[in-house]
């Protein structure tokens, strides 16, 4: 799935939105990525139902380095100081499938 310019612009004021809500609540985030570019996992909530194509596959490393830059962008985002004390986790991949990606391949 691709998504434009004006729809990350909506999904961002969206996420901020849910941020300075649970700041005013008290509520404190804890964020993961249900879905990663190839599937870390194949089932349809991983945003691509079939195969899993993180670490495995002709795009397998292409898809594993676009993850890590995600994680890293979102993880300088929440690190900042205004975002820090509410959104208090941050899990790299939510259900990936380890024998299929293999353990040689997440050890690398």
């Amino acid at each position: 799935m691709c998504y434009s310019t004006q729809d990350s612009l909506l999904y961002s004021r969206y996420f901020l939105k849910a941020i300075k809500w649970a700041r005013k609540y008290g509520i404190r985030i804890s964020m993961d990525f249900h879905a990663v570019p190839g599937s870390q996992n194949g089932w349809n909530h991983s945003g691509k139902l079939g195969t899993v194509n993180l670490l495995n596959g002709p795009m397998g490393y292409a898809n594993a380095q676009r993850t890590l830059d995600y994680i890293r962008i979102f993880a300088e985002f929440i690190s900042q100081p205004e975002y820090r004390d509410v959104v208090v986790m941050l899990g790299a991949t939510n259900e990936p499938q380890g024998p299929t990606i293999g353990l040689d391949s997440l050890s690398r």
